[in-house]
């Protein structure tokens, strides 16, 4: 059975009394870098006020994204459901209050170097939901079951977009929440495997290195996606006066990973939502015959997102990138399977591998 929550969900009643014992709420703002994503999720949290909310509720958008595509005058056509929800807190659990969905083309253009909306060409109800959907898709069939897809409820495309949505909101305010419930629903835990596959990292080392030259960077997991980082490259032919035995570039750091999505059993992409080089450093300084230079976290100064790759991950599906890095041929030439954890940067074509695991 399709689980509906859009409109208003008929909890008038329920909601006139929550409203007041409600925990305020921050407004929602997207915390990522993409601009197009950030356009979509302004765009589609605008359309919560469509809807019923509260003194203290907070819109959250769940845009399903199927397609974006670049026009000929400048212009980003952007296919998809852009779902909404309105919601209010009581103790851990965001109850969801009200929200809909709103299927179409959004277009955006450019102002400066943000993207903004300009027109959106939705659908109609009942009988025209279909046909305006097919008038949209023409002969794009794929497009057209991604549009039937990304309007079940239940269905993965819907849900991952608001999870998503919902555990990026969340960390990004720092609130102690962990739950949404639709009426007439158990609560549903919002970060589930997400928090496990972090607590996979605790404890574990990943390294970037060439294994032929004398550089490398090092990341140490600890709790909830938290690392300490180091970064040590030495240039034992950059001389001068007074360092003649050569150059060392280091770099401390530190940040923080998050679960975004699952892309497949064994592979989650993960947000960089912190990475920052540690105060303190001597920017450059010349002892015992060395010139000590800080530089930047080298393999991670560029990320937004990286990939997390678990042992067991098969060869094959691995990018060619990454492999360059993967030091299997040192480890087992024979592998169809990695025996590590890893983390692919595909900004700066790094891959940082693990420990074989028993």
């Amino acid at each position: 059975m399709k689980r509906k929550v859009f409109l208003f969900l008929t909890i008038l009643a329920l909601c006139a009394a929550g409203f007041a014992a409600a925990d305020t709420l921050p407004a929602y703002a997207y915390t990522g870098n993409d601009p197009v994503e950030a356009a979509v999720a302004a765009f589609t949290a605008d359309l919560g006020s469509m809807y019923m909310t509260g003194e203290n509720s907070v819109t959250v958008p769940a845009p399903v994204i199927l397609k974006t595509e670049k026009t000929g005058d400048g212009q980003m056509k952007v296919y998809g459901n852009f779902w909404v929800f309105n919601y209010v807190q009581k103790e851990d659990v965001l109850e969801c209050i009200s929200g809909g969905e709103a299927p179409g083309v959004l277009t955006l253009v450019r102002d400066g170097e943000k993207w903004v909306p300009a027109s959106f060409e939705g659908v109609g109800d009942g009988e025209e939901y279909k046909t305006d959907i097919l008038l949209i898709c023409g002969d794009d069939k794929e497009l057209a079951d991604g549009y039937f897809a990304a309007s079940d409820s239940s269905g993965e495309l819907f849900r991952k977009a608001r999870f998503t949505y919902l555990r990026e909101y969340v960390t990004a305010n720092g609130l102690k929440v962990t739950a949404i419930q639709d009426p007439g629903w158990d609560p549903e835990d919002i970060f589930g495997e997400a928090e496990d596959v972090l607590s996979l990292l605790k404890g574990q080392s990943l390294n970037f290195y060439s294994g032929a030259g004398g550089w490398e960077t090092s990341l140490t997991f600890g709790e909830n996606g938290a690392f300490e980082g180091k970064f040590h490259d030495g240039e034992m032919g950059e001389t001068g006066e007074g360092y003649p035995d050569g150059t060392v570039y280091t770099c401390l750091f530190h940040g923080r990973l998050s679960a975004a999505e699952q892309l497949t059993e064994t592979s989650w992409l993960l947000k960089v939502e912190e990475n920052a080089v540690n105060e303190g450093q001597e920017a450059e300084l010349i002892g015992d015959g060395i010139r000590f230079v800080t530089g930047e976290p080298y393999g991670l100064c560029k990320a937004t997102e990286v990939v997390l790759y678990l042992p067991g991950t098969p060869v094959k599906d691995l990018p060619e990138g990454f492999l360059f890095w993967a030091h299997l041929d040192e480890i087992d030439p024979e592998a169809k399977t990695l025996p590590y954890y890893a983390i692919w940067n595909e900004a700066e074509e790094a891959g940082f591998v693990g420990s074989p695991v028993e």
